[in-house]
């Protein structure tokens, strides 16, 4: 029957690793800008996002308190 039930021994070619560009984004991963009504723009990738001088205070506060918090584990991490 054509050989089918003959046993032949594959051997896989070598592969070679190839070489990856750099993947490093070009120019300014982010951007900080104002519109023509005085809101502030802040724009991330494909991302932008238009804040009032309210929203960015608010906006800057939250990330103050993440920071903090995040002081305050790596302090009890190194209590422990």
């Amino acid at each position: 029957m054509m050989g089918w039930f003959k046993s032949t021994e594959y051997v896989a070619p070598e592969i070679k690793p190839i070489e990856v560009p750099n993947s490093q984004p070009k120019g300014p991963v982010y951007s900080v800008g104002k519109t023509e009504d005085g809101k502030v723009t802040l724009s991330m990738g494909y991302t932008t996002l238009t804040m009032t001088d309210d929203g960015v205070s608010k906006l800057i506060m939250m990330l103050e308190a993440a920071m903090e918090s995040s002081r305050v584990e790596s302090i009890k991490e190194e209590e422990e």
